[in-house]
């Protein structure tokens, strides 16, 4: 008796353990013909799971024969997969998918040989299915999203570079007329051509000043257009900051003595160099102390400071000018674009200066950043390799 009550605690603990598993677990006993031949299997046991796992609905299949609980899985030829586990004591394994409901399915089967029947052990698969069915359908929209994005670019450079060209073709076509317009206006106020009255020597003066505005708008585009069409060239080299400043202070002088403007440098090592092209960081800092003098009022303040560490030397424009609001302190580097419409109605150009200068600093590897305060005025840190 005490072994008999032994074995039924035992299958009740069994049962209770198998029941909470979520994998399905069935037991079937082989049933056999006059010649000994499995021709079905009786479901001995099935635990809760097989319910929600492999029938889909609530349905008791204990009892009854695999053909009357599974006929898909007979017409499958599972059963004689089952039979051969029996005859040969080899455990079988398969991954059965399906689709119930428009939902994928999928399934890892076991059948190993118990007594006169099999074990069936069904691990539902079904999340790791759709997880691999989204990872897929997420890679076909990264791809299609990667072709838009790889046509729109394509598209967008050749539109680049046609712009580039046409501004370069056009600056080149305007300059030559320009050039002529400023020659001969020279050799008339030179009396070539005869005498010039005053009224004539100062209309010739207006014209040889707006030729040069001109020339220089149109210059400013052509150096745009090379800068963005990436046809410039870097001839790097040690570029003392000192003798850079010195040049640049000399080329601005009588615009900022014009304003009234007060200029302060205070002095930088002889030795310390940035290593890039000479002209190009010239032009860059020519561009920061025009844009200085343009947007600040006489009497203001310009002071240029440099600085090193290991690697980088920085060279800063602060001004005392108008100032930038931050929300437009980031488009002063976009080209086309000055930030005040106030401003650009009595300080003249096309916006490009400060465009040029950031890309010609990043092609050497450097930066060029801006700090402003409106009313209090602008700082632009230029940034370049240490020579």
């Amino acid at each position: 008796m005490a072994v008999a009550q032994a074995l039924v605690e035992s299958e009740a603990r069994f049962r209770t353990v198998q029941d909470a598993s979520p994998d399905a677990s069935l037991l079937l006993k082989s049933i056999r013909d006059s010649h000994g031949d499995i021709t079905d299997f009786e479901l001995m046991y099935a635990n809760e799971a097989v319910k929600t796992i492999l029938l889909g609905r609530d349905e008791n299949v204990v009892g009854r024969t695999m053909r009357e609980a599974f006929p898909e899985s007979v017409a499958a030829g599972r059963l004689e997969r089952y039979a051969a586990v029996v005859q040969s004591g080899h455990p079988w394994l398969e991954d059965v998918h399906y689709t119930r409901g428009n939902v994928s399915h999928g399934l890892r089967v076991s059948a190993v040989k118990v007594d006169d029947g099999v074990h069936l052990a069904a691990f539902d698969l079904s999340e790791r299915i759709r997880a691999a069915e989204e990872r897929e359908r997420l890679l076909r929209d990264a791809e299609r999203a990667r072709e838009v994005a790889e046509g729109a670019r394509r598209e967008a450079e050749m539109a680049n570079r046609a712009k580039s060209e046409f501004l370069a073709v056009m600056s080149h076509e305007l300059r030559t007329p320009l050039n002529a317009i400023g020659g001969y206006a020279e050799l008339i106020e030179l009396g070539i051509h005869g005498p010039v009255t005053p009224e004539q020597r100062s209309a010739l003066e207006r014209i040889q000043a707006s030729q040069r505005h001109l020339l220089g708008l149109i210059t400013a585009v052509l150096n745009y257009a090379k800068v963005e069409g990436g046809v410039l060239t870097y001839a790097r080299e040690p570029v003392p900051l000192a003798e850079t400043i010195a040049t640049c202070e000399a080329l601005t002088a009588p615009q900022m003595r014009a304003k009234q403007l007060q200029f302060h440098f205070g002095g930088v090592d002889p030795a310390l160099a940035a290593f890039a092209d000479r002209e190009k960081v010239q032009q860059i800092v020519l561009n920061l102390l025009g844009n200085s003098i343009k947007f600040t009022d006489a009497g203001g303040r310009i002071e240029v400071r440099c600085s090193s560490t290991t690697d980088v030397v920085t060279i800063q424009v602060d001004d005392t000018g108008v100032g930038i609001a931050s929300d437009q302190l980031a488009r002063v580097f976009d080209p086309f674009v000055q930030v005040d419409t106030k401003l650009t109605r009595t300080n003249e150009g096309v916006g490009l200066g400060l465009a040029i200068s950031r890309d010609l600093s990043r092609g050497m590897g450097g930066d060029l950043r801006a700090e402003s305060t409106p009313g209090v005025g602008s700082v632009f840190t230029l940034t370049l390799p240490r020579g």
